[in-house]
């Protein structure tokens, strides 16, 4: 939406923009009606696929090659469909959503109110917040508590639990577990000084090793159809000003997605705005 006011308004020079959308018909996690409702107001063609119809097993070993690792990939029709179509109108870049959910998603916020002893605002946000989760108001309240709960306290209710040891299932490959096994603990990141879990865990999350290897995946494929994959949530400006906004200013009244849907509430179709999931 950001990209076609700067266009309108005659601000860039660069080539008009397509949106590619992956469509999942008659399944609950389609977004037809969502993506409808930005073409609408776009003035971008708009290219949609199934991603179903992409054949599973097709090109593995070639995409191994490419990232010369082995990986598992639930989206390599999503990722070989829209690869197809770049290729067909000749892009040169491709500008993805990674990192939102890290950054702009208040997956912590229940636990600093339960830190800061705010829980009328606990009790309140975890109802709301139940009605547009896929976790219960209970787990949601509990889990804060729990969280916020002195170091000791947690022990004790691991003990009085009994809760058993993580047990490997049975597919995996015995010596990859015995090789699991002995691989030492790194005890969890240092603390870092924010002032709030919010800040803490984005800032971990987004430095995390596998946030980089999801990275690399479309990066190194994208190389060989001859493209670039661009991270507009990953812009280290956007990050350093999310990470520097206050608690107090994060409080949500139970909505997630909050920062993000405030910022482009002027831009954003009501559809998408008002969507109660993120």
């Amino acid at each position: 939406m950001t990209a076609a006011e700067l266009y309108r308004g005659g601000r860039t020079d660069l080539p008009p923009l397509q949106t590619i959308s992956g469509v999942y018909a008659d399944l609950p996690c389609d977004e037809s009606p969502y993506i409808r409702a930005v073409a609408a107001r776009v003035p971008f063609p708009s290219n949609v696929f199934c991603p179903l119809s992409e054949p599973l097993t097709a090109g593995l070993s070639e995409e191994h090659w490419q990232v010369d690792a082995p990986f598992g990939d639930i989206q390599r029709g999503t990722f070989t469909r829209c690869a197809a179509i770049l290729s067909g109108f000749g892009a040169r870049s491709l500008l993805t959503g990674y990192g939102g959910d890290e950054l702009v998603h208040e997956a912590f916020y229940l636990w600093d109110l339960a830190q800061r002893k705010r829980f009328f605002l606990l009790l309140r946000d975890s109802w709301i917040g139940s009605k547009s989760s896929h976790n219960s108001f209970w787990w949601l309240f509990s889990d804060a508590l729990r969280r916020a709960a002195p170091s000791v306290v947690r022990r004790t209710y691991r003990r009085i639990r009994k809760a058993k040891p993580w047990q490997p299932p049975d597919w995996a490959n015995p010596d990859f577990v015995d090789y699991f096994r002995q691989c030492p603990n790194g005890g969890g990141p240092p603390l870092l000084g924010f002032r709030s879990v919010t800040q803490e865990k984005a800032f971990h999350y987004l430095n995390d090793a596998g946030m980089s290897w999801a990275l690399q995946l479309p990066e190194c494929k994208g190389s060989y159809y001859g493209y670039e994959v661009r991270h507009p949530f990953l812009d280290r400006p956007l990050v350093e000003f999310v990470l520097a906004i206050p608690f107090e200013h994060r409080i949500t009244n139970g909505q997630w997605k909050y920062l993000l849907r405030g910022s482009l509430a002027s831009v954003l179709p009501g559809e998408i705005l008002n969507r109660p999931m993120k």
